[in-house]
């Protein structure tokens, strides 16, 4: 029995909640998330695999209250069945859970990799199913060595489909899961869904953050001057739902006062940062700083409009 792994999981309770699981086990010690396909916020997840493959895993809420029970078996390397129970209704239900490679199937019923195939549910090489989603390589033109491409997204949940426009060299040897990050934004215990824009081995170009359900794009960052970190434009006073990040520039999330800080270097003893808050379902400049020869000037927005 392996014990340290990190794998997607597909599955059901009570064969009628369909949900999406991933689970990280570190010599049988496991943390991870999971998520019903009708609502999308992610439920933390904790607890152990024995080496003769016994589960149990508890669930807790964003307030850290103890919601659910899971107990169960590895059947084998892709398959995981028990029973889970809510601890204050002494709510008992079955659960199976497959690894992401299995599909769901019309009528609801989990598939083998076999039964894929006889509903023509397979997808081509150059596709993934990643949570909700069907993500798939266009190349723009294959005669060509051009970097452009696209990427075609579907949620098989909701029908929607949108196709990004990307980077990439060949369809063969890119990743799927290196263009995909998902990440609660808004602060509704919900994910958006970001596409990286650049192919990983090249100049990255940032990302692009699109509503998880519709696919629209999420333009919850307010452009109040000429910033360096979001938007495409000189436009002011622009909603948007770019974030211009690469090799020498990253975001970070501050979940605790609700803050994105952008930093990067412009030049070689040159950084320069930007940090917006989130406040009324948007984020706005809070504070620039620019940090040259180990000098730092601030600059203070105040929420004003400049």
């Amino acid at each position: 029995m392996n014990l340290n792994f990190t794998k997607s999981f597909t599955g059901k309770i009570d064969n009628k909640y369909p949900l999406n699981m991933e689970l990280n086990s570190v010599n049988g010690e496991i943390e991870g998330t999971y998520y019903y396909d009708k609502i999308g916020a992610n439920i933390k997840i904790k607890g152990t695999l024995s080496k003769d493959s016994i589960l149990s895993l508890k669930e807790f809420n964003q307030n850290g209250k103890q919601t659910g029970l899971w107990n169960g078996k590895l059947i084998n390397e892709n398959k995981i069945s028990g029973i889970w129970n809510n601890p204050e209704r002494n709510s008992a239900k079955d659960f199976t859970l497959l690894t992401s490679d299995k599909l769901i199937s019309q009528n609801n019923n989990i598939l083998t990799k076999e039964e894929v195939n006889t509903e023509e549910k397979t997808i081509p090489k150059n596709s993934k199913i990643i949570r909700d989603f069907t993500f798939t390589f266009i190349k723009v033109d294959e005669e060509r060595e051009a970097l452009e491409g696209f990427l075609l997204i579907k949620n098989n949940r909701t029908d929607k489909e949108r196709k990004v426009l990307i980077e990439i060299v060949e369809i063969e040897s890119s990743d799927i899961n290196s263009y995909i990050k998902f990440e609660d934004f808004d602060y509704d215990g919900k994910d958006e869904l970001l596409i990286e824009l650049g192919e990983p081995t090249y100049m990255r170009r940032g990302f692009r953050i699109l509503d998880y359900n519709s696919l629209e794009p999420k333009k919850i960052l307010k452009k109040t001057k000429e910033h360096i970190y979001i938007g495409n434009s000189k436009e002011r006073n622009q909603f948007t739902n770019i974030i211009n990040v690469g090799s020498r520039s990253s975001y970070k999330i501050n979940k605790e006062d609700k803050t994105i800080e952008f930093g990067g270097a412009c030049g070689a003893s040159c950084t320069t940062i930007e940090i917006y808050a989130f406040n009324n379902k948007e984020y706005t400049l809070k504070t620039s700083k620019k940090i040259e020869n180990g000098v730092t000037t601030i600059e203070l927005i105040e929420l004003e409009i400049i």
